[in-house]
C-alpha cells in the first residue's frame, strides 16, 4: 500500500495527465457510491422510521388533517387581541 500511495503521489506531482485521470476516476467512483448509498439509506430510514410512525399515528390519533367535518383548509381563524404580556415570554 505504501508503494502504491507513493507512486500515485509522485506520479500526480509530475504528470498532469495522470493527476487528471486519477481525479476523474475518484470523482466518478464517489458519484456512483453516493448514488447507491443515498438511495439505500433513505429507503432504510423510510421503511424503519417513517412508515411505523405514520401507522402508529393513524391508529392512535384523531383527525390530524381535519378531513372530517366538511373543512376545506387547515387554517383556523383565531379572534385574539394581542397584549404586551403576550410578547414578554413567547416560549
Amino acid at each position: 500500500m505504501l508503494y502504491a500511495t507513493a507512486g500515485t503521489g509522485i506520479g500526480g506531482l509530475f504528470w498532469k495527465l495522470f493527476r487528471h485521470s486519477v481525479h476523474r476516476f475518484w470523482f466518478w467512483l464517489a458519484d456512483q457510491v453516493g448514488f447507491v448509498v443515498s438511495r439505500f439509506l433513505l429507503s432504510i430510514i423510510f421503511i424503519l422510521i417513517v412508515i411505523p410512525f405514520g401507522l402508529v399515528s393513524r391508529i392512535f390519533r384523531k383527525d390530524l388533517m381535519f378531513l372530517k367535518g366538511g373543512r376545506n383548509s387547515y387554517y383556523v381563524e383565531r379572534d385574539h387581541t394581542y397584549k404586551a404580556a403576550d410578547l414578554e415570554n413567547p416560549w
